[in-house]
């Protein structure tokens, strides 16, 4: 899933290399969709958080600590070093220098294993997100482990960010076993949030006479968005799981029921204002929301 930033506004690019490498320097080019020069050659920053782990923890754990938390944070993914074993772990929460994690830990640490950044930015200005359009490419040049590497990512500029609040912790946390059957490539799950959202959650909604971007709570999108996901993986599992698609689709038809009953919708006759009354009412009309 490409990278999204509202028209207009300010962001920061990111990658993660993946060879699992530190970075100690980089660059990046950024392109327009048509093939012309957004930004020449620039500058990127590496993470510069490292640190050891501060004590010995065990394979399975969610936590462990470290000796500086300084720069470590939450939603950011870092590298795990212990004899040989590299692992990137994305930071759930911390707390003082305890880490916790999404997921758990794949090895054993001791209180010499490693704790890095690895990550790369560009700072985005409204220059560079001026013109809404999708697949803008940024070329990062960087070196790691005196090797010099080169990757692309692709941006788009949008005028509004997918509406749901759903986290790939927040399917997890449900369905622990999506974790481990989603492909490397999708690390943070963000495919099959965009996925479920786009081609289920949305035309689900909009056969209801709903649109998803005037529901005033965005968490009482939640329970339906992640039995979408739990639907899309299943749909990869191939005519084996037929059965349990089909299963999964009538939970989701009773969700859907329970969903429309009780959502909290706000400026029906879109005069903009958000508090004159206008709650649990069902809208006829469906207003473009991206």
């Amino acid at each position: 899933m490409n990278q999204r930033y509202l028209v207009d506004k300010t962001g920061t690019l990111y990658f993660y290399p993946p060879e699992l490498a530190v970075p100690s320097s980089a660059k990046v080019t950024l392109y327009k969709p048509a093939g012309g020069d957004l930004q020449a050659e620039d500058d990127a920053t590496a993470d510069s958080v490292s640190t050891t782990v501060a004590a010995a923890a065990s394979r399975g754990a969610r936590s462990f600590t470290v000796a500086s938390a300084s720069g470590i944070a939450a939603g950011v993914r870092y590298l795990l070093e212990e004899g040989g074993d590299i692992a990137a772990v994305t930071v759930d929460k911390i707390s003082g220098t305890t880490i916790y994690i999404e997921g758990r830990l794949p090895f054993d640490l001791t209180d010499s294993s490693t704790f890095k950044g690895y990550r790369l930015t560009y700072s985005l200005t409204t220059t560079h997100t001026d013109d809404k359009a999708d697949n803008y490419r940024a070329d990062w040049q960087y070196t790691a482990d005196g090797v010099t590497q080169y990757h692309s990512s692709y941006f788009d500029v949008v005028a509004d960010k997918d509406w749901y609040s759903t986290t790939w912790k927040d399917c997890t946390d449900m369905y622990g076993w999506l974790q481990h059957q989603i492909s490397e490539e999708d690390f943070d799950g963000e495919d099959l949030l965009a996925t479920a959202w786009k081609f289920h959650v949305v035309p689900m909604m909009v056969s209801k006479g709903l649109d998803p971007a005037q529901v005033k709570d965005k968490d009482q999108l939640k329970p339906i968005h992640i039995e979408c996901v739990v639907l899309v993986q299943l749909g990869k599992g191939g005519p084996a799981d037929l059965d349990r698609e089909d299963a999964q689709q009538e939970k989701i038809g009773r969700r859907l029921e329970q969903l429309t009953s009780s959502l909290t919708l706000v400026d029906v006759d879109d005069d903009l204002a958000v508090d004159d009354g206008e709650t649990n009412v069902i809208r006829t009309g469906i207003r473009c929301y991206r």
